[in-house]
């Protein structure tokens, strides 16, 4: 029986146009040179599931559940295998949550690669520049959690006011060891989108990408609009959950809006 074959790990980070390269693999996943598992496909709950139940102080506890949850999406597919999900950095940074922005990131990829064996892994990271993260972060908690902050308080949060790729980065390379780092802003203009220099790293030529089909943005977050409106003093004093529910509809209408055409 030959060696099991080389596993990537896509694992993140959250809003650095992640969710729209999954869709481009998922669009084209049978002109992939690898197997893949997405974000989307089922097999990942389980992931989901034990990097949200991690905790640090019982890191031997919890642990082993996540890299059992990357054995056995990894098992199926013996051949090389790309694995595209932000759970392998830890679930979205948020203000409730205790640690440091990416705290446990380190260490769930350190039990990913204890479930993978022997088998060779190489861990590659998304991001983009600190200002436009923190908005588009920003924006997705609204729409999602309704938080009831203005973008401003938001930025001036612990964590998020000090917040740096390179603190986060070297803290992953001293406790986990190399990854590579492809930035968001080297793919603008590019026909496929976030991801085309990831592509060119499996060894996908302008030529052979000329065939792929692309999968148009995803999870742009509420417009700008939408979360001027949410920044109104009696917008920020509605519940949570009336939050999130109104942030969505401003944002369907001012879509919907734009996309009327204006009488000649």
């Amino acid at each position: 029986m030959g060696e099991a074959g080389e596993v990537i790990l896509h694992a993140g980070f959250h809003k650095t146009g992640t969710t729209s390269f999954q869709a481009l693999l998922a669009a084209n996943r049978e002109r992939l040179p690898m197997a893949l598992v997405n974000h989307a496909d089922p097999q990942v709950r389980r992931l989901r599931s034990a990097v949200y139940a991690y905790r640090p102080g019982r890191d031997a506890e919890t642990g082993p559940a996540v890299a059992a949850a990357v054995a056995a999406l990894a098992a199926p597919h013996p051949g090389r295998l790309l694995v595209s999900t932000e759970f392998l950095t830890g679930p979205i940074p948020a203000p409730k949550r205790s640690s440091p922005v990416y705290g446990t990131a380190a260490d769930i990829l350190r039990w990913a690669r204890a479930g993978l064996g022997e088998r060779p892994v190489d861990v590659w990271l998304s991001v983009r520049d600190r200002d436009p993260w923190l908005t588009s972060l920003f924006r997705h908690l609204l729409a999602s959690r309704g938080l009831r902050l203005s973008e401003a308080a938001f930025r001036m949060l612990p964590g998020f006011a000090a917040f740096s790729w390179e603190g986060v980065l070297a803290d992953i390379r001293s406790r986990f060891g190399p990854v590579e780092v492809f930035r968001m802003e080297a793919d603008i203009g590019h026909p496929l989108g976030p991801g085309a220099a990831m592509l060119g790293r499996l060894g996908l030529d302008e030529a052979t990408l000329a065939a792929w089909q692309p999968a148009g943005r995803r999870n742009a977050g509420l417009s700008e609009q939408a979360a001027a409106a949410m920044e109104r003093p009696l917008a920020l004093a509605l519940p949570a959950i009336v939050r999130k529910y109104v942030a969505r509809h401003l944002d369907r209408d001012t879509r919907r809006r734009r996309a009327v055409p204006r009488p000649l």
